[in-house]
C-alpha cells in the first residue's frame, strides 16, 4: 500500500512554491492534497485515461454509460 506523505511534507512544498499565504492557507491546502491522495488510493482513480477506475470498470461491465441514462 502508498505511504502518504504527512501534512507538514506537503505544508513545507506549498510553502516553497507560494511564500506569502498564511499560515491558514497553507494547512488548508496540505490537508485537501492529503485528503486527495487517500481518496485517490480508496477509489482507486486512475490517473491515466486509458485505465478506468474500479467504479468505472464496474458501470461499463454492467452497461451503465453517460449515454445509457
Amino acid at each position: 500500500m502508498k505511504n502518504f506523505e504527512n501534512i507538514s511534507e506537503y505544508y513545507n512544498q506549498i510553502k516553497l512554491d507560494y511564500p506569502t499565504l498564511s499560515d491558514y492557507e497553507l494547512l488548508s491546502i496540505a490537508v485537501q492534497m492529503q485528503r486527495n491522495d487517500i481518496l485517490r488510493a480508496g477509489l482507486v482513480v486512475s490517473q491515466a485515461d486509458s485505465h478506468p477506475s474500479a467504479l468505472e470498470g464496474i458501470t461499463m461491465q454492467l452497461g451503465i454509460g453517460s449515454g445509457n441514462v
